[in-house]
């Protein structure tokens, strides 16, 4: 059979008309099962085609040609995009253009306002998670360390979190203030987002009448391993230690992380194991006495 006949134009009633007058069905059930088959994958065919002719329709604008085998060379073709430029299609990339940018837009709000409702509850997730990295970090928030010793140069989060301090860490403490009452939702949802971040520095501060001065805290696990790396490399500039520190700081927690919740697991199988055990012997032990005792009684 060859698959390249055109099928359609063998049909009595042309494709549009069917399509329109929402015949279809009733065209193919009086059709063969053969005819019927064939009519179907042509459609499905067609349909195909149109869809991987649409999804390629960008790539008639453009060519990426290989010079050496290694230095692409973009060729955009003009004369193709100015064809294109009719009132119908600017008016119809323009409504698709809005209605993208206000989807993301949507999206953006609904994913803010749901990070920040179930924040707390992501907080406790990661702590239970990641317990043993505080056990082996000496800390109490290893992710609260890394955070701070990122942003330990960043002097508009703390004066954040200076404010915060005044305020006893109410993230939303500008909504009663009359200097903020004009901000919009978006600056709203900014404002809260600066403030749990800066929520999460750990300092050591003092208060001086109303204000508050606040210091980073440097006795962590991961300040010393910023004083040893920068000895070890003290050619090497600031950017790069900071991240050398980084990822030494992560790879030793992550990794001690595994290693002790696979030792945690190991000793609870094996604990329930053994309890197991037990409880077969004091299940048989009871059915030897029942049967020993009251066996004959009964």
């Amino acid at each position: 059979m060859d698959h390249h006949v055109d099928i359609f134009r063998h049909l009595d009633t042309s494709m549009l008309e069917i399509f329109q007058n929402g015949s279809l069905n009733d065209y193919l059930n009086n059709l063969s099962p053969e005819e019927r088959e064939q009519t179907v994958g042509a459609i499905n065919r067609l349909m195909q085609r149109d869809a991987e002719r649409q999804a390629n329709s960008w790539h008639r604008y453009y060519e990426i040609k290989w010079y050496f085998n290694y230095i692409p060379l973009i060729t955009i073709h003009y004369s193709l995009i100015w064809q294109a430029m009719t009132f119908t299609n600017l008016v119809y990339m323009v409504r698709a253009s809005i209605i993208k940018i206000t989807n993301a837009m949507v999206k953006m709000v609904r994913l803010t306002f749901f990070l920040i409702t179930i924040q707390s509850y992501f907080r406790t997730l990661i702590n239970i998670v990641f317990s043993f990295c505080d056990v082996i970090t000496f800390s109490d928030n290893f992710l609260m360390d890394l955070f701070t010793y990122v942003l330990q140069d960043n002097k508009g989060m703390m004066r954040i979190h200076e404010e915060l301090r005044v305020h006893k860490f109410d993230l939303q403490y500008f909504a009663d203030m009359p200097e903020y009452k004009n901000l919009s939702v978006f600056q709203q949802i900014v404002f809260t987002i600066k403030n749990l971040l800066a929520s999460m520095l750990i300092t050591s501060c003092t208060r001086a009448g109303d204000d508050v001065l606040c210091h980073i805290y440097t006795n962590t696990l991961i300040f010393k391993m910023l004083e040893a790396v920068s000895k070890t490399y003290p050619q090497n500039t600031k950017l790069s230690i900071m991240i050398m520190t980084v990822l030494i700081y992560l790879i030793y927690a992550i990794l001690g992380n595994i290693i002790c919740i696979n030792i945690f697991l190991f000793f609870g199988s094996n604990l329930a194991n053994k309890i197991m055990g037990f409880s077969q012997i004091v299940k048989n032990l009871s059915n030897a006495i029942w049967s020993t005792l009251f066996g004959h009684v009964l």
